[in-house]
C-alpha cells in the first residue's frame, strides 16, 4: 500500500512539474556566505557593536550570567574572567571566544556560552539637503547596510527641485577621515525597476554615513 501511494505521488509530481515547468527547486549552497538581499536590506551576519547590550549565560551555571552593554574598547566583563572583547565578532564567534577564556583560565572544561541581544546600539545615517524629511534616520535592528534607494524613500523621497543625479554619500573610515562618493540616484533607481540587482545597480549606506541630495539648477 505505501509502496502504491509513493508510486502516485510521483506520478501527481511529475504531471503538475509538467503543466509549470517554471517552477524549480531553489539551490542552498552551504559554503555561502549566509547574506540575504530583501526589499532593499542586507542582512547578513550580525557583527556586535560598541553600546551592543548582551546577556551572556553559561548552560549549568546560572550564576555566572551577566547583562553587559559592549563599552567603547569593545568589551564587556565577565565573572571569574574579567574583560572580554567581542566587538566585531558575530554571536557565534563571541560565544566561542568567551567559551575559550573560560577554558584557558582553567575555570571550566567545556562551557555551554549562550548569548542573547536584549538592546542595540544606536544606528543612524544622516540625510541632508533636498529630501522631503532631513535629518537622522535609524536603522531597524540588525540591519547592517541599506540599500541607497531605499534609504532615500524611507526619508520621505526627494523634493520637486532635488538633483538626484548628483547625490554625495559620505563614509566614515576608521582613521576618522571621509570617504565621497558621487552617485547617480536615479540611475541607480531605474536599474531596480527593471530588476536589476548587481554592483551596478546597487549603492549600500550603512550606519554613519552621510547623504546629500543637491538642488537641480534650472
Amino acid at each position: 500500500m505505501k509502496t502504491l501511494t509513493a508510486l502516485l505521488f510521483i506520478a501527481f509530481s511529475s504531471i503538475v512539474y509538467a503543466q509549470f515547468p517554471e517552477f524549480e527547486t531553489a539551490n542552498v549552497n552551504p559554503d555561502t556566505n549566509n547574506t540575504l538581499t530583501i526589499g532593499g536590506y542586507r542582512y547578513g551576519t550580525y557583527k556586535l557593536r560598541i553600546q551592543d547590550r548582551l546577556s551572556v549565560s553559561v548552560a549549568g551555571e546560572p550564576e555566572l550570567t551577566v547583562n553587559e552593554i559592549i563599552d567603547r574598547q569593545g568589551k564587556i566583563n565577565l565573572i571569574y574572567v574579567g574583560e572580554v572583547r567581542v566587538a566585531d565578532m558575530t554571536i557565534k564567534q563571541a560565544e566561542e571566544h568567551i567559551a575559550n577564556e573560560y577554558i584557558r583560565g582553567r575555570i571550566l572544561k567545556l562551557p555551554n556560552i549562550r548569548i542573547k541581544i536584549v538592546g542595540y546600539a544606536p544606528q543612524e545615517i544622516l540625510l541632508l539637503g533636498q529630501v522631503r524629511k532631513p535629518g537622522p534616520y535609524k536603522f531597524p535592528p540588525e540591519v547592517e547596510a541599506m540599500d541607497i534607494v531605499e534609504a532615500v524613500a524611507r526619508s520621505g523621497g526627494l523634493t520637486e527641485i532635488a538633483n538626484p543625479r548628483k547625490v554625495t554619500v559620505k563614509k566614515k573610515t576608521q582613521t576618522g577621515s571621509y570617504l565621497v562618493y558621487k552617485i547617480d540616484l536615479k540611475e541607480l533607481q531605474r536599474g531596480l525597476q527593471e530588476g536589476l540587482d548587481d554592483e551596478d545597480t546597487r549603492f549600500y549606506i550603512q550606519p554613519g554615513d552621510i547623504i546629500y541630495v543637491p538642488e537641480r539648477i534650472i
